[in-house]
C-alpha cells in the first residue's frame, strides 16, 4: 500500500501481482484498476498521476487514462524487489533482488546512478528524502541506513536507528525530511530523528507483522498496515 505525497491518492497492490492494483482517490471515494500487469513491485509518484511498475521493461504508467508513457530495460542487476519516486517526480530508485541500489531518470527510464552496494543484510524497503539527497534503506537484519544519492556513500548517525527486531518492510520520511518512521516484520512502528538516528518516541504496534508505513502531507499523522489485516491512523505527536 502506498500513499501519494499530495494525500489524494492511495495505490493498494495483493500479493498476488497478477490481480491489478486499485488506486484509491481520498477525496471522491472511488477508485481504479490498473492492469499493469505482472511486476515485481509499483510505486507512485508524488501527485499520484504517474505509476512506476517494476517489470520486464519498466513500464511508467499514466493513472488518469491506465496507459503505458513509456518503458525502458531493467539493466543486468536482477528483478526489482523495491521501488520509489522522488517527490520532484524526476528520479526513481529500484532495488534488485541481488541487493544493489540503481537510480533512474523518471522519464526517460534510463540508469543515472549505481548499482549500489556497502550495507550488510538483505534490502528490504527503500524510500527518498523529500530532497531526493539521501535514500533510508531497510533491512533484513532489523537495522536501517542511509545513502547519499550521488556518491552512494553510507552515512553514519551517532544512534544508528537500532530498535527493530525482524525485517524492516517499510520506511518512510516526514514531509520536512527530519524524521523517518519505520515499520518492521516483529510489529512495531518507530519514528526516528534523521539526524541522529535516535527514536523521538516509544514504538507503538500492529497485532502482527507490519507492511507498510506513511507520513500524511502535514506529517502529523502516521498510516500503516498489517498482516492483522487491519489499516491504523496514528498521531504522531501522541506517540
Amino acid at each position: 500500500m502506498t500513499l501519494s505525497r499530495d494525500g489524494m491518492r492511495i495505490l493498494a497492490s495483493g500479493t498476488n501481482p497478477d490481480d491489478p492494483s486499485l488506486l484509491y482517490d481520498i477525496e471522491s471515494g472511488t477508485s481504479k484498476a490498473l492492469n499493469v500487469g505482472y511486476n515485481f513491485g509499483t510505486v507512485l509518484s508524488h501527485d499520484g498521476k504517474k505509476l512506476l511498475a517494476f517489470s520486464m521493461p519498466i513500464a511508467l504508467w499514466d493513472t488518469l487514462n491506465g496507459n503505458v508513457m513509456t518503458t525502458g530495460q531493467m539493466g543486468l542487476y536482477g528483478e526489482a524487489a523495491f521501488a520509489d519516486i522522488s517527490a520532484d517526480g524526476k528520479r526513481a530508485v529500484s532495488v534488485s533482488t541481488d541487493g544493489k541500489v540503481t537510480l533512474w531518470d523518471v522519464d526517460s527510464i534510463k540508469i543515472i546512478g549505481g548499482p549500489y552496494r556497502g550495507y550488510e543484510g538483505a534490502v528490504k524497503s527503500i524510500a527518498f528524502s523529500p530532497d531526493a539527497t539521501h535514500l533510508a534503506i531497510g533491512l533484513s537484519t532489523g537495522s536501517i541506513v542511509l545513502m547519499q544519492c550521488d556518491a552512494g556513500e553510507l552515512k553514519s548517525t551517532p544512534g544508528g536507528f537500532t530498535g527493530h527486531t525482524d525485517w524492516v518492510k517499510s520506511v518512510a520520511f516526514s514531509p520536512n525530511g527530519q524524521w523517518l518512521c519505520s515499520g518492521a516484520e516483529d510489529g512495531s512502528i518507530r519514528v526516528w530523528d534523521v539526524e541522529t538516528g535516535y527514536a523521538l518516541a516509544r514504538p507503538v504496534s500492529h497485532e502482527g507483522k507490519v507492511w507498510s508505513v506513511s507520513f500524511s502531507i502535514d506529517g502529523k499523522k502516521i498510516l500503516s498496515n498489517g498482516s492483522d489485516r487491519t489499516v491504523r491512523v496514528w498521531n504522531v505527536e501522541d506517540r
